[in-house]
């Protein structure tokens, strides 16, 4: 991935639009997958944003929305952290090993940020700010009651949609290697209905069983005594090796062993 990147939270931030509730539920499902737009067109989305400035409502409250929904592993990564030092750790050390167009590094005591702009990208007020109400936002939704899972998400809705959303995705957490037949057949649905049913939510079956996949593994990569990529890849239900880190890098920038390592330093910072 040599083209700059940017977090995908900024942008979707920055488009300023709203969803209902099943919308932001087919948002999380894709920040599952893909965590990283082109820096570019990051670059586009913030200056027709600009009216939105830090401190003002409208942005704020967006970045607050989506950070509680973000199922992105690097969300899932620093948004728990239990104390500031370990948040900075996790934050700092994706920020170095990920291709974003501006490496961002938290300094310590207190919020003040440090910016790198790479590959001659210009840089300016208006997008340290956004990154800095992102890094608010993404600290403020760790002390909520955040859903558990994508099919705890899905549940949430409150709806029959969002229920054969959850039914479709706690199978796939059970059997992510299945595919569209057999959960239908295991949901006691035909395939063009339970298909249709998940592009009547903006989803396709799929990206989510992509999603569940990304979730299963990075779940895996957390945990305090990690098993080896090896068998994250088989639990999760990837092909093989290569193909977990080819989907892992598309979702959040990094390598699997990268992320795990990251997830074991911040461990090791928390008292």
């Amino acid at each position: 991935m040599n083209t700059p990147q940017s977090y995908h939270l900024l942008a979707a931030a920055l488009d300023g639009a709203t969803e209902p509730p099943g919308g932001l539920f087919a948002w999380s499902v894709r920040s599952a997958v893909r965590g990283l737009v082109a820096h570019a067109d990051y670059l586009r989305r913030s200056q027709r944003a600009r009216r939105l400035r830090r401190g003002d409502r409208p942005l704020e409250a967006r970045l607050r929305e989506l950070a509680r929904l973000d199922a992105n592993p690097m969300a899932r990564l620093v948004r728990p952290a239990r104390d500031d030092a370990a948040f900075r750790l996790g934050w700092n050390r994706y920020n170095r090993l990920a291709p974003l167009g501006v490496d961002t590094q938290l300094q310590a005591p207190g919020p003040a940020l440090q910016r790198q702009a790479r590959a001659g990208i210009a840089d300016d007020g208006f997008r340290r700010d956004t990154v800095a109400a992102c890094i608010a936002a993404l600290r403020d939704a760790a002390a909520q009651a955040l859903p558990s899972s994508l099919a705890e998400s899905a549940r949430s809705l409150g709806d029959a949609a969002g229920d054969t959303l959850a039914e479709a995705l706690a199978l796939l957490r059970q059997q992510p290697e299945a595919d569209l037949v057999a959960s239908a057949a295991a949901l006691g649905c035909r395939p063009r209905t339970l298909q249709r049913r998940f592009t009547q939510a903006g989803l396709s079956f799929n990206l989510l069983r992509q999603a569940t996949r990304i979730e299963l593994a990075g779940e895996l990569l957390r945990q305090p005594a990690p098993p080896s990529l090896t068998e994250v890849a088989q639990a999760a239900g990837f092909f093989d090796s290569a193909h977990f880190g080819h989907a892992w890098r598309q979702s959040c920038g990094l390598a699997p062993g990268d992320y795990r390592d990251i997830a074991t330093a911040m461990r090791a910072a928390t008292p």
